[in-house]
């Protein structure tokens, strides 16, 4: 893993043992890394592993921070809840649907695509709860939030929710 300034000077490099198969996501202080079957947490400034979390699945689907926790989806459909602190685990909900590999978080809420809809979910302390579903019997290709809209790619095409 590497840090590079705006002029592409390696700032930092940090080596792990796992492949990085999604984009790394930063929080602040933290820059978390999704590898094979583990989760890394990187010091953003120096590098440092602070922690890491071995998931009890392998195959993952996708994952976003929001609310701060990490959210990660396996391909089963089990979401795994991660505190970004301590790496310790938050919870763990099943879909009711085969996830599309999608997954996408705010503050309030996450969207998860399937193959027969989108899913919102109202996070709270507790964990998430099932909250709206949107475009049943769509297969869910991508999500984009404009802030104002939230644009949805099915096989059929391009849905707008406001």
């Amino acid at each position: 893993v590497y840090c590079l300034d705006m002029t592409g000077g390696v700032l930092w490099e940090t080596k792990i043992s796992d492949y990085i198969n999604e984009p790394l996501f930063l929080q602040e202080t933290h820059l978390f890394a999704l590898g094979d079957g583990r989760l890394f947490a990187f010091d953003r400034f120096s590098g440092e592993t602070l922690w890491l979390k071995a998931l009890p699945e392998k195959d993952i689907s996708s994952y976003c921070l929001a609310g701060g926790k990490v959210y990660i989806l396996s391909k089963k459909g089990n979401l795994y809840i991660i505190n970004t602190v301590d790496g310790d685990f938050s919870g763990v909900a099943a879909l009711p649907m085969e996830p599309a590999g999608l997954l996408f978080g705010n503050e309030e809420k996450l969207l998860i695509g399937s193959k027969g809809g989108l899913f919102v979910y109202k996070i709270s302390e507790n964990g998430v709860t099932l909250k709206e579903k949107y475009l049943e019997g769509h297969e869910i290709r991508a999500v984009a939030f404009t802030g104002r809209c939230l644009f949805v790619a099915t096989k059929e095409g391009l849905f707008v929710i406001s």
